[in-house]
């Protein structure tokens, strides 16, 4: 009689060890994923070093503008294939570039008021943009996509009303509110 093998539980480090029992082209489908993880961070501190010598950082509404606008429909648009994975990692280069821009022009102004709540808000926030879609393109099929952008696209309009409300009624209940909402944004996003 055969006694049944009570199931492994769940740690840190077994999560690695079926990373490592997976063939090696799902290997390498992960790593894929982690690298575009660190290049789109990596494009977006060029953004930000962009917007801190060019000249042109008031305008900087209009050039993220332009940025969703070309990269939006772009993104929606392209299926997660083998073949177009080059062109899925210009469009999250492009991506990181305009969220570092942004992230240069609104984090910038907060630190010299010392607003540190809106700083944390906005880093959590920016973090979070990048894992869901650096993840959903690489990854997923198109309707993955549009459900993390849209998740992004809420939890960020959510963000913006509380800190409007904070701005007009300042109030520390509403910063807290900001920071909470923003923390929670990558269990909603991801």
């Amino acid at each position: 009689m055969m006694r049944a093998t009570p199931p492994e539980k769940s740690t840190p480090l077994g999560s690695f060890s079926q990373t490592a029992q997976l063939t090696p082209r799902s290997q390498r489908q992960i790593a894929d994923v982690y690298l575009m993880l660190a290049s789109t961070a990596a494009s977006a501190v060029g953004g930000h070093v962009a917007a801190e010598r060019l000249p042109f950082t008031e305008d900087w509404g209009l050039l993220v503008a332009l940025g969703v606008i070309v990269l939006g429909p772009a993104m929606l648009q392209m299926q997660a294939t083998e073949q177009n994975l080059s062109q899925r990692r210009i469009i999250m280069w492009g991506v990181g570039w305009v969220l570092g821009f942004l992230m240069h022009s609104t984090v910038a102004p907060l630190v010299h008021y010392g607003q540190a709540d809106s700083v944390y808000m906005a880093l959590g926030i920016s973090i979070t943009m990048f894992a869901s879609f650096a993840v959903a393109v690489m990854t997923s099929s198109r309707s993955q996509v549009i459900y993390a952008t849209g998740a992004a696209v809420f939890a960020l309009s959510s963000l913006s009303w509380i800190s409007l409300l904070g701005f007009i009624f300042p109030s520390r209940i509403l910063w807290d509110t900001s920071l909470l909402v923003g923390l929670a944004v990558p269990g909603v996003s991801t």
